[in-house]
């Protein structure tokens, strides 16, 4: 029962976090960051003893691990190499147009934006 709480806790903080102001960039990083992680362990753990929330995790597994290579079919393709390719341009254009505390902010955002995409959460 305790581990049920806390999964249904974890959702309720994730859920409340994401009303945070859609501009601030960094908010919503930081909530997802600190809060999707807890939820799903919460998720995990209680799935060990409730077959309907067991069911549900494995669901989205699947989907994620069908999200991930799908993606991972993309990354290969020529659009994708030529895609990264203009990224790579547009960074070394950056670094001559922003700060060094401004380029760590975007490329920290890029780096988790990237990993989110490939793991199917954004």
């Amino acid at each position: 029962i305790q581990s049920r709480k806390a999964a249904l806790d974890a959702m309720e903080k994730v859920l409340d976090q994401a009303n945070v102001n859609p501009d601030d960039i960094q908010a919503i990083q930081q909530s997802l960051n600190e809060n999707f992680g807890t939820m799903l362990d919460s998720w995990t753990e209680a799935a060990k003893t409730d077959r309907t929330l067991s069911n549900l995790l494995t669901t989205v597994n699947e989907q994620t691990a069908a999200w991930q290579e799908a993606t991972g079919r993309l990354l290969k393709t020529r659009s994708a190499s030529i895609f990264l390719d203009g990224a790579s341009r547009i960074q070394a254009r950056a670094k001559t147009l922003f700060s060094k505390d401004q380029l760590n902010i975007a490329n920290e955002i890029g780096s988790k934006f990237t990993k989110a995409f490939t793991e199917g959460d954004a």
